[in-house]
């Protein structure tokens, strides 16, 4: 059976609350600061005593009953409630209904069990603590969607279709560049040389001033080749930085959308540990709010059970004592006849003697073998008995000593009751002797 959670002084927490709350409406002024302090355990007492409960400022069942009550009693001082059912034990003359045992209980016992055994419904706490759990089920992050996304792709794709490394003299801007400065340098060489060729010869050509005009013109030739392995390697440089700048620019990428990832993660997580929570509030909230609704039936059960005993007690109790009224008539009416009918000298003798009782009890059984002593008694065997408070005596002296049962702490007795001591000395013309 469901009870109510007990309360006293240095109780915290949402019972005291509830408890504050309900003492508040009865007409106390208590800080509802969930902390079961001084003011609380005095306005309790109040409550207690003008309830007719012990006043011991400690809440459980039988108070928690009757705060949770429809109508129950409220604080000296406060408003008074409108007059309604009672809230006292039903009997003759209350206003009564009959219960599904054939007792009768009150109007106000019948009503509150029926109002709870037509089925829980939850209270105004479980609907908004259930309301604040569906509104942070509807706040979900939702699923995620990449910011990066199309860039990532893009740069992908990029990444993936550069052509294989190749390096075309022609198209190289700077060889071109080269090969226009080296060739412009070659010819005015091979001018030069001629030209002082010819100076040697009178100023007239010859195959001489070809020659060596020739050989200098491919001279800026060969400086132009020499560069083509240097040009090489500055295209391959270009090429392979293309390449990493695209791979950085991936990877930075790649970062940002993995940050980006990581904080709808963390919304994910706080978002499941706030419904989790609201949650938690909400069911902890309906099962409270389900065990009060239990206790209370519980508890109008049990009032409608007593009620309804207590009704059949009366009506057992008011049938004997009319039972009783009827026979006293009765006997009297047959005694002022068999009175009237009869002499009086035939009375009283046979009303005399015979009953003074048939059996002994242990002082009588004491008594015969301790002479008129009719006190309690201790048999030693096998001597017999002796006063208790002479046994007492002996034991002091060391004369007896108790028998004990197998616990070593009770007493044994005999068939009669007595108490059993065992003789350390033997009894001899009033004294002991010690025993060989």
């Amino acid at each position: 059976m469901a009870t109510f959670t007990k309360l006293t002084t240095g109780s915290r927490g949402g019972e005291v609350r509830r408890l504050q709350t309900r003492l508040n409406a009865r007409g106390a002024d208590l800080a509802v600061d969930g902390v079961f302090g001084a003011a609380t355990r005095d306005a309790v007492k109040k409550y207690q005593s003008a309830n007719g409960l012990l006043p011991d400022g400690v809440v459980g069942d039988k108070t928690w009953g009757r705060l949770l009550e429809g109508t129950p009693a409220t604080l000296p001082g406060a408003p008074a409630r409108g007059t309604g059912d009672t809230t006292q034990p039903v009997g003759p003359g209350l206003s009564v209904q009959t219960a599904s045992g054939g007792g009768q209980v009150s109007r106000h016992t019948a009503d509150a069990l029926s109002a709870f055994e037509s089925g829980y419904t939850p209270g105004a706490s479980v609907t908004e603590a259930e309301q604040a759990w569906q509104a942070v089920r509807a706040g979900g992050p939702g699923d995620y969607t990449s910011p990066y996304a199309a860039e990532l792709e893009e740069l992908s794709g990029r990444m993936a279709g550069r052509d294989p490394f190749s390096y075309d003299l022609e198209n190289d801007p700077l060889y071109r560049q080269y090969r226009d400065q080296y060739l412009n340098l070659g010819r005015r060489a091979m001018a030069d040389t001629m030209g002082r060729a010819a100076g040697l010869t009178g100023g007239y050509s010859s195959s001489y001033g070809q020659n060596v005009g020739q050989q200098a013109y491919d001279e800026y030739l060969q400086q132009l080749n020499g560069k083509v392995p240097e040009l090489y390697s500055l295209a391959l440089d270009r090429y392979n930085a293309e390449g990493d700048e695209l791979d950085r620019q991936y990877r930075r990428l790649s970062d940002a959308e993995a940050a980006a990832y990581a904080r709808w993660r963390d919304a994910v997580g706080d978002y499941n540990d706030a419904e989790a929570a609201a949650y938690r509030r909400y069911a902890d909230e309906r099962d409270a709010d389900y065990g009060r609704w239990s206790d209370m039936l519980d508890y109008w059960r049990r009032r409608a059970n007593d009620e309804s005993d207590a009704w059949w007690k009366q009506t057992q109790w008011d049938y004997q004592l009319g039972r009783d009224a009827v026979a006293d008539q009765q006997w009297e009416r047959q005694f002022a006849l068999r009175a009237a009918g009869k002499s009086g000298s035939s009375s009283g003798g046979s009303s005399r003697g015979g009953s003074s009782g048939s059996g002994k009890n242990a002082a009588d059984s004491a008594a015969s073998h301790t002479g008129s002593y009719t006190g309690p008694v201790v048999h030693v065997p096998p001597y017999g008995y002796v006063p208790a408070h002479v046994a007492r005596d002996m034991v002091a002296r060391g004369e007896l000593e108790w028998v004990m049962k197998d616990d070593h702490r009770t007493p044994l007795t005999d068939a009669e009751g007595n108490p059993i001591a065992r003789a350390r000395k033997s009894p001899y013309h009033g004294s002991f002797t010690a025993l060989n």
